[in-house]
């Protein structure tokens, strides 16, 4: 929906068992998209993110990792790529959100794409970068998304919403 919703074309940042399946694999392929190996050691992919930014590109990084059906977003944990590799890259982030009924997709479901403004490199407070740092600047990353959503204003589970 981000790639449709966009006005440039974008890579993103995919598991890498995504692209074993067949067709799947062979189209996020076709569109540069870049494999993670969210287990491990991932110095190719970051080095290759790192690359699109600097020679101009945009990339696409969900901080979540992946997706929680039925969970609000800001329930969700959260992990320091997209921080690391802005850091690296010396990029602003532009947040992006992808709300949806009940936190779910639903076939003809509706989907919004929102977008934010751009939070400069320099708003993300890197000094040296490190854990610490990545940790701080994912969270104004993933702070600015919430807000997008106003998924801070909504119930965080069923319960709560049936009230």
């Amino acid at each position: 929906m981000i790639a449709v919703s966009a006005k440039r074309e974008i890579t993103f940042i995919g598991k890498k068992e995504l692209f074993s399946v067949p067709f799947l694999g062979w189209l996020i392929k076709k569109f540069g998209a870049v494999p993670i190996d969210r287990g491990g050691a991932n110095a190719s992919a970051i080095k290759t993110s790192v690359n699109v930014l600097k020679n101009g590109g945009a990339l696409a990084i969900f901080p979540q990792g992946h997706r929680y059906p039925g969970v609000n977003p800001k329930d969700t944990p959260i992990k320091n790529g997209a921080a690391l590799i802005a850091f690296h890259s010396k990029s602003p982030v532009l947040p992006v959100c992808i709300k949806t009924k009940g936190f779910k997709y639903h076939l003809f479901g509706r989907i919004d794409v929102i977008f934010g403004k751009p939070i400069p490199y320099s708003k993300l407070n890197f000094v040296n970068g490190g854990k610490d740092e990545y940790e701080r600047a994912t969270a104004i990353i993933f702070d600015e998304i919430i807000k997008l959503g106003e998924f801070d204003k909504m119930p965080t589970n069923k319960s709560e919403e049936e009230k």
